[in-house]
């Protein structure tokens, strides 16, 4: 399901985050961002994104395009991709200049 390298990127995340999560002003950091993760505004985007990336691995699925065992790498390229331009978009659409720097390329 997922190869050596994308479980050692995984561990070290996860590894990463219990070493933070050791010091105490990190700690009640997490719990500041937590509050703000379940605010609407914040996961339904990422609801959405994955709904539309099950729906379309389920169509590619059907036509014969997608093969299940891509399982693993579908999440991880998914959230490790997809998740960084959801929220570098959201970030360039607050700005008013998503089309221009994202779209085009202009600075």
């Amino acid at each position: 399901m997922f190869d050596t390298r994308q479980l050692a990127a995984l561990i070290l995340a996860i590894s990463f985050l219990a070493v933070m999560a050791i010091q105490p002003g990190v700690r009640e950091s997490y719990w500041q961002i937590l509050r703000q993760v379940v605010q609407p505004a914040i996961w339904l985007p990422f609801v959405l994104y994955g709904s539309w990336l099950a729906g379309l691995h389920w169509l590619a699925l059907k036509v014969g395009l997608w093969n299940p065992h891509l399982l693993g790498e579908s999440i991880f390229w998914g959230i490790a991709s997809g998740a960084a331009l959801l929220v570098l978009s959201a970030t360039q659409a607050k700005e008013g200049q998503l089309l221009s720097r994202s779209l085009v390329g202009y600075r």
